[in-house]
């Protein structure tokens, strides 16, 4: 599971999967985080992680910057990929992005119950908030250096199974980024949750769902039927869950 840490960051998927996965955890170095390459280094770090640990093959789970990170292990590392899930996701930045960001730039706003889980994990309100803040900075550096891109080029190159999650309402990272995700991964699906905010998986409503979605995924037998099809998001009938429509076709 990439990134952030397991406590704070996938707290549902640590109880609620393990009765039948053998979940890893891995927290990134964050004194990476200033460096516009911090995406591809935790990529690295992750796969000799798993290496040292004696794993050969394996699936991987990514957050917001963790399944960014996820798209460049996957591209990088084919040779120890199983299966690939996104979660909130991103391939590149835009200004608005940045703006998204400066709203929650103060962590005095965040909610009582987040903030406080994360500023235990960074040692006080202070550390966290200059590691926030700098996190803040190394995406307008992106924007500025590299046009925003994230992890564009490594698209193509990912050949694993993959399952893309977004929430439509995400309030950090727009819904269409999830749909750019799965449109230029060769093997995927895209799932949008509807009412789902950025931080899904961890929500009441959402966590045993996306569980099950999860747990589906990672069990289904690889097809030639889902090498041949491309998948896109379509309303359910009944808003309370997700659905997703296939078509044949080629993929953008």
């Amino acid at each position: 599971m990439l990134a952030g840490t397991g406590a704070t960051d996938f707290p549902a998927q640590l109880t609620g999967l393990t009765d039948e996965y053998s979940i890893i955890a891995f927290h990134p170095d964050t004194s990476q985080a200033q460096s516009l390459d911090f995406l591809e280094k935790d990529a690295q770090d992750a796969a000799a992680f798993m290496t040292g640990l004696g794993y050969d093959k394996y699936s991987v789970l990514g957050f917001s910057d963790g399944a960014n990170s996820g798209v460049i292990l996957a591209a990088e590392y084919p040779q120890h990929m199983e299966r690939l899930v996104l979660m909130g996701g991103n391939a590149f930045l835009t200004d608005e992005d940045l703006a998204l960001y400066a709203a929650c730039a103060d962590v005095a706003t965040w909610s009582d119950e987040r903030r406080e889980e994360m500023i235990a994990v960074h040692g006080g309100v202070g550390p966290f908030q200059a590691k926030w803040t700098e996190w803040i900075a190394t995406m307008a550096r992106l924007l500025d250096d590299k046009n925003g891109d994230l992890c564009t080029a490594f698209l193509p190159d990912v050949k694993c199974k993959t399952l893309v999650l977004h929430g439509e309402q995400d309030s950090l990272v727009p819904a269409f980024q999830g749909e750019y995700l799965s449109e230029r991964i060769l093997h995927s699906k895209l799932i949008m949750l509807p009412d789902a905010d950025h931080a899904f998986h961890m929500e009441d409503q959402w966590s045993a769902h996306t569980n099950q979605l999860i747990r589906t995924f990672l069990n289904e037998p690889d097809d030639s039927a889902t090498h041949s099809r491309e998948f896109s998001a379509m309303p359910p009938k009944d808003r309370k869950r997700s659905s997703i429509v296939t078509h044949s076709g080629p993929r953008c």
